[in-house]
């Protein structure tokens, strides 16, 4: 197949929004490959399944919200204390430079962590039907 082919096959399945042929292989491997570079553990069938479905669907394999209840307090104890500059808050390294307010990150981040992460409960964790 030459490139003019495959350039117009691309372009075909793009406009039909088909994510059954090469488009949509391409998008899958492309998304799967960038996201482990950048930490992902999801798997090929994962990252296939948000493209075709929209979410992943439940199981054993995915961590439960009690899993990443430490991870959770580890991120609002550092936000809750953090002191220093924060980093792109300047109207060069952001278009959203103005957004960053660390006195308020922080007040928000400490009563999260007081109200819900430091005494939070299995019903917590549980989402409603």
């Amino acid at each position: 197949m030459d490139n003019k082919a495959l350039v117009w096959i691309l372009q075909l399945e793009h406009s039909k929004k088909d994510r059954s042929g090469i488009y949509g292989y391409t998008q899958r491997t492309l998304a799967y490959n960038s996201n482990r570079i950048e930490g992902s553990t999801l798997t090929e069938a994962q990252t296939a399944a948000l493209f075709e479905e929209g979410y992943l669907p439940a199981t054993d394999e995915y961590y439960k919200s009690k899993d990443i209840v430490p991870l959770m307090v580890e991120m609002f104890e550092f936000i809750r204390d953090f002191e220093g500059d924060v980093p792109g808050a300047s109207a060069r390294d952001c278009g959203n430079y103005l957004d960053m307010n660390l006195p308020m990150a922080k007040y928000l981040a400490g009563k999260f962590y007081d109200e819900v992460l430091e005494d939070i409960r299995e019903e917590q964790l549980v989402y409603p039907e």
